[in-house]
């Protein structure tokens, strides 16, 4: 509780420096770390990696930078967590700290490993629908909806023989964050050499660019995706159900703007496709008055329904220690 208060505070006092800055964005606080995610001009970019360079926490913070004609952003949130992402839950700190520490390599040393045909195992930690826009060929994929689910299907995969233990594994993610929690946890759990990529993908396409690599990279903003030197991809997110679309899956005879794409056209039925059609001239209005509907900045308010859930447990929890 104290720690939430502590968090509490320091978002406060970083909203109102980002604020007055001008940054928009989304950053997440909790006792294990710090995730950043924000745009704007160049120098205010500067302005923010001098601000944080200010406090020795922050000193080390590695801010990769990338260019886009528009803002990906619509608001600027300071969240504070139990965890960066769903894991471990209330003792993520301690169990974190009691796991071996998984090495990271260079991406250009995953370039080299993929070049020498070397016998290892590339595992996709990210969800399946972020899969869509692009993956290392060769990855064992998971087939998860949420980072939460990481662990059963492993033991899943393990069962079916999908994955070794005993072989040598790279692990990805979009930036690098779940890796820290999958990777010593794979360790942990008696997979004998694993190690991630330094930096996640984002930093592999920056480096590396499409070596080995196929497609775009999914991104959680309104971007969708990002390719090779982290400019805007190819991909547009269908607004029924959330998945990533390419211009080729958009002149589909299954796709209908706000209404169905090919990945969704057996799963909507005529009341939701009147209840879509309907949302999707809402959107038109809005856009041909240049303001922004709800349904398009539907991440942000699911991030917001989620933050508000945490901060209900919290309070739950908060009540059952006074009563104790």
């Amino acid at each position: 509780m104290t720690t939430n208060r502590m968090h509490g505070g320091r978002s406060i006092q970083m909203k109102q420096a980002l604020s007055d800055i001008g940054m928009q964005g989304s950053i997440m606080l909790a006792t294990e770390g710090i995730n950043v995610s924000l745009a704007g001009s160049v120098l205010q970019g500067t302005a923010v990696r001098n601000w944080f360079d200010e406090d020795s926490r922050f000193a080390d913070l590695w801010l990769k930078e990338s260019a886009s004609s528009e803002v990906p952003y619509r608001r600027l949130r300071v969240r504070v967590r139990t965890e960066i992402i769903a894991f471990d839950g209330q003792d993520s700190e301690v169990l974190q700290a009691q796991r071996p520490k998984a090495p990271p390599i260079a991406p250009e040393t995953l370039s080299q490993w993929l070049d020498e045909s070397r016998d290892i195992t590339l595992l996709d930690t990210r969800n399946d629908y972020e899969i869509v826009s692009g993956t290392f060929p060769a990855s064992v994929h998971l087939d998860i909806k949420h980072f939460r689910n990481f662990k059963a299907a492993v033991a899943k995969a393990l069962e079916a023989g999908t994955l070794d233990p005993d072989k040598p594994m790279v692990t990805y993610c979009t930036g690098g964050i779940r890796c820290e929690k999958a990777a010593p946890w794979l360790l942990e759990n008696g997979f004998k050499e694993v190690y991630q990529i330094e930096g996640g993908l984002l930093n592999y396409l920056e480096t590396c660019g499409t070596r080995h690599w196929q497609g775009d990279c999914f991104v959680f903003d309104q971007r969708v995706s990002v390719k090779h030197g982290l400019v805007p991809g190819d991909y547009d997110l269908c607004h029924a159900c959330r998945m990533p679309i390419s211009e080729e899956e958009k002149r589909s005879e299954h796709y209908t703007s706000g209404i169905s794409c090919p990945h969704c056209i057996d799963k909507v039925d005529p009341e939701k496709r009147k209840r879509f059609a309907d949302r999707q001239k809402q959107i038109d209005l809005a856009k041909a008055r240049d303001e922004t509907h709800l349904a398009v900045d539907l991440p942000a308010v699911k991030a917001r329904k989620r933050a508000e859930r945490e901060a209900q447990r919290a309070s739950s929890r908060k009540g059952d220690s006074a009563q104790n």
